[in-house]
């Protein structure tokens, strides 16, 4: 048999076996018991999975490639993803509102125009808050966290209470990165401190108190000084100790281990008594101590204090300022209850040996006013107001205190 034979046979093989398929449907539906309807709804299904095919392959014909397939997929699943996460942030918001309501907490928007309009509101704990028209105030308190006398929490109380009530604090050591910075940036000298930054200007308290705030590259604030004085508190810690000035007569080696520098006064009875303790304690020590005296005289309860100053730099300019500092503590009693003049003081130069003519000109010019107001200006920075004061090493003390106090200092400077 050819090929060509094979081939038709095969062909007409496979057409009588496709009719007797269909015969054998035909009887099998001639044998169900099925409705017209069931048909009809099986027609209905097969013509929708029909038109499905059909939408599949329109889609299918719109990409071109696989790129596009996963772009649209992609982009469904981000729409699905949106839907979700806005249904939670509804459900979370809804779930949060009623936890408030059963509660008690949280505010109506009717209850904000309540408080709006009586100024004052009373929440569930029965705490009452009081509406305030002023900005909130970021605040600083750069202090020694480690200072108990700093009274840093009195502080910030203090403030909120009586001068900027919506003033929103923190609290930053001078010894931290941040507060090293504050410190270089606005010359801090001595802490406590309170900085506030530039909402300031719109309060009240700006207003009243302009004059005592400091302003400097942005930052406004208030001096140890003045925050001592305002709320008495005496604790404070100096960031910086005064310097040695260049005309500084300097008692002791100027290389030494521990720096001394006094304020004083030549007509204070206390800068006196400090002067009698310290020269017991220098005795001791004076191999390790380095020492200046600035001059502070406090001229509105001490009138000849300026005088006697001035008395102490012309004797320094003849080298004898340490040797005029005694003699002025010395006879303090005499000059100071004469009203002393410069001629009184011109006595005690020639006691001293020095050139008179020489002094009395220098007294007569008054050529040390500067030097004097520079020194007193150099204390207002450091919240210094009365003598004697006193920086040994890095410990600072205020009044005449004993000698033993002294000599603790010295030894805790030395280690």
């Amino acid at each position: 048999m050819s090929a060509k034979d094979k081939r038709k046979k095969d062909e007409e093989q496979k057409k009588a076996e496709e009719k007797l398929k269909k015969n054998q449907k035909k009887e099998e539906m001639k044998d169900e018991d099925e409705d017209e309807d069931e048909r009809e709804d099986e027609e209905k299904n097969l013509n929708e999975l029909d038109e499905e095919d059909d939408e599949f392959d329109d889609v299918d014909d719109d990409f071109e490639d696989e790129e596009d397939v996963e772009s649209y997929k992609k982009k469904n699943q981000n729409i699905t993803a949106l839907a979700i996460l806005f249904a939670g942030l509804f459900v979370g918001s809804l779930f949060v509102d009623i936890v408030q309501w059963v509660k008690g907490e949280g505010i109506s928007r009717s209850k904000l125009k309540e408080i709006e309009d009586n100024g004052v509101f009373q929440s569930s704990q029965n705490k009452t808050w009081v509406l305030n028209n002023e900005p909130i105030v970021k605040a600083t308190l750069l202090t020694d966290t480690d200072c108990e006398e700093c009274q840093n929490e009195t502080i910030v109380l203090n403030f909120k209470k009586a001068s900027v009530p919506t003033a929103l604090f923190e609290t930053i050591d001078y010894k931290s990165d941040k507060g090293k910075e504050l410190t270089e940036k606005l010359d801090i000298k001595v802490v406590p401190v309170v900085i506030f930054e530039e909402e300031l200007k719109e309060t009240n308290f700006y207003e009243q108190n302009q004059p005592f705030i400091q302003e400097k590259e942005g930052s406004y604030y208030i001096e140890n000084s003045l925050i001592s004085a305002a709320f008495r508190i005496g604790g404070k810690k100096y960031v910086q100790s005064p310097e040695f000035s260049s005309k500084t007569a300097i008692l002791g080696e100027e290389v030494a281990s521990v720096p001394v520098i006094i304020y004083g006064d030549f007509q204070c009875p206390y800068s006196k008594q400090f002067a009698v303790n310290f020269a017991q304690v220098y005795e001791e020590n004076k191999e390790d101590l380095k020492v200046a005296f600035k001059q502070l005289p406090l001229t509105s309860i001490h009138p000849q204090a300026y005088g006697a100053a001035h008395a102490s730099m012309c004797a320094n300019d003849q080298g004898q300022f340490w040797e005029m500092y005694t003699k002025l503590y010395d006879t303090q009693s005499v000059w100071g209850a004469k009203g002393a003049t410069n001629a009184e003081f011109s006595n005690l130069a020639v006691e001293l040996g020095l050139n008179k003519a020489e002094f009395d000109q220098c007294m007569t010019d008054d050529i040390h006013r500067e030097e004097i107001e520079a020194d007193r200006q150099a204390a207002a920075e450091l919240s210094i107001s009365g003598t004697p004061a006193a920086f040994i090493g890095e410990e600072f003390i205020g009044g005449a205190v004993a000698p033993t106090k002294i000599k603790e200092i010295i030894e805790k400077a030395k280690e």
